[in-house]
């Protein structure tokens, strides 16, 4: 799996399960266009991209069930886990689905978007997840804690300071209030 270290939305991924296959040149071409800055995050309301330099890596591609793996993301506020959000179906030209539960694993009656809910078990690595979680998460006011699991083993997969760039409303209205009453700057230090 190729992928860019400065675009979001899926875009900026390209899953290669037969090499054999590949068409280089246009595989080029592609990830030529991920590295220019003007089609990456460097030039949206992110600001910790600015002076980020556009790169692709290449990762193993793992799968967990029907031939995807499950986004578990975990919101956190100066290193308390709050609540999961789960996204599944990350296919080109697919909404991905797209749910929100507490830490008790009960889904919340919220929407991400314009994305379709969807019901997701409660992941393998649950208890493991959130110990992570807290860890990388201490001291930042706000930031999300990007998993991916395989039955057989859990991956750290990002940070992200400012899903969907701040931008992509949850419904209904009042959890978009409940996020921000809980995000506290630091004062004075």
């Amino acid at each position: 799996m190729l992928k860019s270290t400065i675009m979001g939305d899926g875009k900026g991924v390209k899953i290669i399960k037969d090499k054999s296959k590949i068409d280089k040149k246009a595989l080029f071409a592609e990830v030529k266009d991920w590295l220019d800055p003007y089609n990456t995050l460097v030039n949206s309301f992110c600001v910790a991209y600015a002076s980020a330099k556009p790169r692709v890596i290449a990762e193993k591609f793992e799968s967990q069930v029907g031939d995807q793996l499950y986004d578990y993301k975990i919101f956190c506020f100066d290193g308390e886990p709050y609540c999961f959000y789960v996204a599944i179906d990350h296919f080109p030209g697919v909404l991905s689905k797209i749910s929100l539960y507490d830490l008790n694993w009960n889904r919340r009656d919220v929407r991400y978007g314009e994305h379709p809910n969807c019901e997701v078990e409660k992941p393998l690595h649950f208890d493991e997840m959130l110990e992570i979680a807290r860890k990388l998460s201490k001291g930042f006011p706000f930031i999300r804690v990007d998993f991916f699991e395989t039955t057989d083993k859990l991956y750290a997969a990002e940070l992200t300071l400012y899903p969907g760039g701040g931008l992509t409303p949850y419904h209904p209205e009042e959890f978009n209030r409940e996020l921000g009453d809980m995000f506290k700057l630091p004062i004075g230090k």
